[in-house]
């Protein structure tokens, strides 16, 4: 019995150390790597050549845009109302100060080669402290372009990520993408819908009376109140609302999220060309606003683009026509569907009925 206890406590001691110099070996392994991985990055920031030496810019153009850069915000040059994104213009303008590239070719074959002598992309920048470049971008090279100083014909390849942005040729690109939900929040009162076809339904919060579940109180033991809701569909008479699945369906829909920008100004020409003169659907959101002064937003969509996949869509709020994707529409549609019944109150109406 004494020499298997032994056997026992030595099998134990060799899975001890077994164990323990595993999880040192795991240690000094991830060690090894971390170390490693710190020191390619650093021979890759070493081995990065600068194409120029700029901290931070005031200007940057490319294509048919400039943007200047004042008390740290950035604006489009060609109309000090364009609602800009700003940030894809910092995203730009942080990738060009400074633009590191991968590879330096110093003895470059003919510029032609590369897609320098009549480059596809201009980009001109100016720093703070009055410095100028102007950077031509000529073709791709695996995922880098090649790039070079117009002051000189050294070529370098360089990784731009903003690529798609430098592209873009229509300014609505840069344009910032709102929420409608941002105007009214959770401040509403009231949904109104009316479709082309004659569909309709309207939504109103009953703000004349206060009902208090009777089980339901908040933290100090008050009364919590019964949000009152009355529903009309296509015009018929007003009947409290019992599925408040149907109303949440109906506001999450109308919490809508611009897709794009089509048009950051708009008149009667554009709006037919829009088709928002004669909209597929008028939604009407009534709101308290940040004075408790009831306000109405409306929104109209217009029509379906050419591709079957957009609807425009216009804020009564601004000039500004966005556009949405079909799904968002048709979710949109879809709020004509409901009945805001429930399964109970649907089943006592048709007792009663009978």
């Amino acid at each position: 019995m004494n020499k298997q206890i032994k056997i026992i406590i030595i099998l134990a001691s060799i899975l001890v150390v077994l164990v323990a110099g595993n999880i040192i070996i795991k240690k000094v392994t991830k060690f090894n790597s971390e170390k490693s991985q710190k020191e390619s990055e650093a021979e890759s920031l070493a081995a990065a050549i600068k194409v120029n030496d700029y901290d931070e810019l005031s200007t940057i153009s490319f294509g048919d845009f400039t943007f200047t850069c004042k008390d740290g915000t950035w604006n489009y040059d060609g109309d000090s109302e364009f609602p800009l994104d700003s940030s894809i213009i910092k995203k730009i303008a942080d990738e060009f100060a400074g633009l590191l590239a991968s590879r330096e070719i110093s003895n470059a074959d003919s510029i032609e080669s590369y897609g320098l002598k009549d480059p596809a992309y201009t980009v001109k920048i100016t720093s703070p402290d009055g410095g100028r470049q102007t950077i031509y971008i000529g073709k791709s090279y695996d995922s880098e372009y090649y790039v070079k100083d117009a002051e000189n014909d050294t070529v370098y390849t360089c990784s731009i990520s903003c690529m798609d942005d430098i592209k873009a040729d229509e300014i609505v690109h840069f344009a910032r993408i709102d929420s409608v939900n941002t105007v009214w929040d959770s401040k509403y009162y009231s949904f109104s819908l009316a479709s082309k076809d004659g569909s309709s339904l309207v939504l109103n919060k009953d703000r004349s009376v206060d009902v208090y579940s009777e089980d339901e109180t908040d933290e100090n033991g008050d009364k919590v109140p019964n949000v009152v809701w009355n529903a009309s569909v296509n015009g018929g008479e007003a009947y409290e609302v019992t599925d408040t699945t149907d109303l949440s369906s109906v506001r999450n829909a109308l919490d809508i999220t611009y897709d794009g920008c089509l048009e950051y100004k708009s008149d009667d020409k554009t709006l037919a060309a829009y088709g928002l003169d004669d909209p597929t659907c008028t939604i009407k959101i009534g709101y308290t606003d940040e004075n408790d002064k009831d306000s109405v937003i409306t929104l109209t969509i217009g029509s379906l683009d050419s591709d079957n996949k957009t609807y425009s869509i216009k804020s009564d709020k601004s000039d500004v026509i966005y556009y949405i994707t079909n799904s968002k529409a048709d979710t949109i549609k879809n709020c004509f569907s409901y009945d805001f019944k429930s399964d109970e109150t649907e089943t006592d109406a048709d007792t009663a009925a009978e």
